[in-house]
């Protein structure tokens, strides 16, 4: 691979000298996991498009440091880092929302995992892509919509970098515009192209007339007629003149559009040139075309507005580390707490968007758990897999991008459709984190216990499958896993001798037998708190337990780590499972119930207890 195929250096100089201190420091295999969002639209935008994807995962694929590349750094970092490079490639995961979907303030449009070197070399280079091509696709899209049926060409090449123009062609196609006068992005991306002529080319001949001529000499098709270079009538009528059926259409780029083109209409029908259609340019942009909504105008060319994002040529999108690798191998949640507005929030985030019943969008959630997106009726997870430990694995072609486009703004109904300065079409909001609380999976409460409960061995297994020896808090399941114990002393009036099975027990989980510990298939699971219960007095809620170091009492400690919600499992679903989750539904906290996950004493009193927490309101699942 020679360096004019490599992207490596199309980054900043800090890339390389933080993946330095990466190595040096031993951060650089860390497990780290990025995202990329906007803290805020452009003022008065209602929503932006992601654009860039599908050429974002062609340059990451040939991110790589040849020799030459490897000369250019030299000096800049260490010989360390330089034969680390050597024969590196990119080889982590990244998910995205689908190229052409809208986006909007606070949305995780894309998410790399990988090792923290991995992610953190890429930065710029993802940045530079998506910031540029989401800035023009957002702009076309709204070029488009004002434009309504009409036809819509892409003429920003004079106005922007060589190559600069060839990505902005690929974003206004997916933006709704229908062709580009750039032939590089024609031949690359199979973009329709369409171009007119020049006032040039009209003054380099000595009359109108003749350069007319000239053009209806070249081809055998129809021409596109500049009128507007002297007088325009006049011109019209030379060019009909001479071209009669030939004339396809005409093209004005100066004065008042609204009336020439009322003018050029009159004129051509005229003529009988019905067919001939209007093309309009000129410092065009969403608003200005908004204006020619009533004008006899067929086809609009767009160049410096387009090209340079309608005022707003970056999307201001930001590339942040939001968990990474401890030593001992878990992911924790990071996030900057900078003032002015710059604070992150912590942990890897699963966007969905949710529905109405017509099937008009009417928000976008973002959860920190996979289960969040299809939790209170979400029907859509926003993001898919583009690349896989360095492989692209999914791809769409232009098209799919452009129809994608199309399909997602609509799915906003009117209020997307208005450009005109508001309010986002719908704000993202964060769902409550969500933990798995296990209720008293204790020795004396499964089978030899000494009030065993038929079935409690079996779900502590279960829940040992389900966590496996630690839980993972940013990209497993669940953020937080905590559990609650019996733990008695001497509870007052809860033991007895010959106990009713209602008020009195045998006595059962006393503090410093066996029996009062976790079963032992649970031994091995990383619990982030937990919570015991009953020392002195009988209890049977996890909220009348304390959190074992701080005592700190069960629905503070959920408050305190922004847990809204919770899924439970455990013994006995009769009594301390029924009894936890009415008091979580009395704090209002969401609750789901894992039946299969939870044994009862009774299998009468147990139905009656799932009936009694679902009228509460919580889900049994």
């Amino acid at each position: 691979m020679s360096s004019e195929n490599t992207t490596s250096l199309l980054t900043d100089r800090y890339e390389l000298t933080m993946l330095d201190a990466a190595i040096k420091s031993g951060i650089i295999g860390r497990k780290a996991i990025f995202e990329v969002f906007a803290r805020s639209l452009p003022l008065g935008r209602r929503f932006g498009i992601l654009c860039g994807t599908g050429r974002l995962v062609k340059l990451l694929e040939r991110f790589r440091f040849v020799d030459v590349d490897l000369e250019a750094i030299e000096g800049i970092v260490s010989q360390q880092t330089i034969e680390h490079l050597k024969g590196w490639r990119f080889s982590g995961t990244v998910r995205a929302y689908s190229e052409g979907e809208c986006y909007f303030a606070d949305s995780p449009v894309l998410t790399v995992e990988a090792t923290y070197g991995d992610a953190q070399l890429v930065e710029t280079i993802v940045l530079s892509v998506l910031n540029h091509d989401s800035a023009i696709a957002s702009a076309a899209i709204r070029m488009s919509l004002a434009a309504g049926n009409r036809r819509l060409i892409e003429m920003g090449s004079r106005r922007t970098h060589e190559y600069a123009a060839v990505a902005a062609a690929r974003a206004a196609y997916i933006g709704g515009f229908h062709a580009t006068a750039n032939l590089e992005a024609g031949r690359r991306y199979g973009i329709p192209t369409a171009g007119t002529s020049a006032h040039s080319f009209t003054l380099a001949f000595p009359t109108e007339r003749e350069a007319f001529e000239a053009q209806l000499e070249a081809t055998s098709g129809p021409i596109t007629a500049l009128v507007d270079t002297y007088d325009m009538e006049d011109a019209i009528r030379t060019a009909a003149g001479i071209a009669g059926d030939r004339l396809g259409a005409i093209r004005i780029d100066s004065g008042d559009l609204a009336k020439q083109s009322r003018l050029a209409r009159l004129i051509l029908d005229g003529l009988h040139l019905h067919n001939t259609q209007i093309i309009c340019t000129g410092d065009l942009d969403e608003y200005k075309i908004e204006e020619l909504s009533d004008a006899p105008v067929d086809t609009l060319g767009i160049g410096t507005a387009l090209v340079t994002g309608s005022g707003h040529p970056t999307a201001n999108f930001i590339y942040k580390l939001v968990a990474v690798e401890d030593p001992n191998g878990q992911m924790i949640p990071v996030a900057k707490l900078s003032p002015g507005g710059k604070a992150t929030v912590g942990g890897r985030k699963h966007p969905a968007r949710i529905y109405d019943a017509r099937g008009t969008a009417i928000g976008e959630y973002i959860g920190t758990s996979p289960l969040d997106t299809t939790r209170a009726g979400l029907s859509r997870p926003l993001q898919s897999e583009l690349m896989v430990h360095g492989e692209v694995v999914l791809q769409d072609d232009i098209d799919q991008a452009r129809a994608r486009c199309q399909q997602s703004v609509e799915e906003f109904g009117s209020v997307a459709r208005d450009i005109s300065p508001g309010q986002a079409a719908i704000t993202v909001q964060r769902l409550p984190k969500r933990a798995l609380l296990v209720i008293d999976v204790q020795n004396d409460f499964c089978e030899g216990g000494s009030l065993a409960v038929e079935g409690g061995h079996g779900v502590a297994q279960r829940l040992a499958g389900i966590l496996g020896q630690g839980h993972r808090t940013t990209t497993g399941v669940y953020d937080y896993v905590i559990a609650t114990r019996d733990y008695h002393e001497n509870p007052e009036g809860h033991f007895a001798a010959n106990p009713d099975y209602r008020d009195t027990w045998p006595p059962h989980c006393v503090i410093g037998t066996s029996g009062a510990e976790l079963e032992s298939a649970l031994s091995g699971i990383l619990f982030d708190a937990i919570f015991d219960k009953g020392r002195f007095l009988p209890a049977y809620s996890g909220f009348e337990g304390a959190e074992v170091i701080t005592g700190m009492p069960l629905e503070q400690w959920l408050a305190d780590h922004e847990i809204g919600a919770v899924d439970v499992a455990g013994i006995a679903t009769d009594y301390c499972v029924r009894a936890t989750v009415l008091d979580a539904r009395k704090a209002g906290i969401g609750v789901r119930v894992l039946a299969d996950l939870c044994v009862g004493v009774n299998p009468e009193t147990s139905e009656q207890a799932m009936h009694e927490m679902s009228d509460a309101g919580a889900v049994i699942a």
